[in-house]
């Protein structure tokens, strides 16, 4: 009977040695979206959320052509449209390309 005791207090020694509470839960499920919204996020998060913000990608399309002295957004609304990119998304930006062309900008 002392070996058996001996055999689970060891088992049970391993098994509470080697669990940790690691465990990912999702504790924001009660928070309203205002608050999911304004709280603080990792640096991870914030490099995840800019490369899978679709404004931010196309707007990276945005080059300035020296030969025309323009902005232009280098991707067409057939190949925006392939990649996964809305038509408001799209325009949104083309819109922003439009804005920057307004504004003299001197570029040396």
């Amino acid at each position: 009977m002392k070996k058996i005791n001996i055999i689970l207090i060891m088992i049970y020694v391993i098994f509470a040695t080697s669990c940790n509470d690691n465990v990912i839960e999702d504790i924001d499920n009660n928070m309203t979206e205002y608050q999911k919204e304004n709280k603080p996020r990792s640096n991870k998060e914030n490099i995840y959320m800019e490369q899978t913000d679709h404004i931010a990608m196309l707007t990276r399309l945005v080059w300035f052509d020296k030969g025309s002295s323009k902005y232009i957004l280098a991707l067409s609304k057939e190949d925006a449209y392939k990649m996964g990119f809305t038509l408001n998304e799209y325009l949104s930006v083309e819109n922003y390309v439009k804005t920057l062309n307004q504004i003299k900008v001197l570029h040396k």
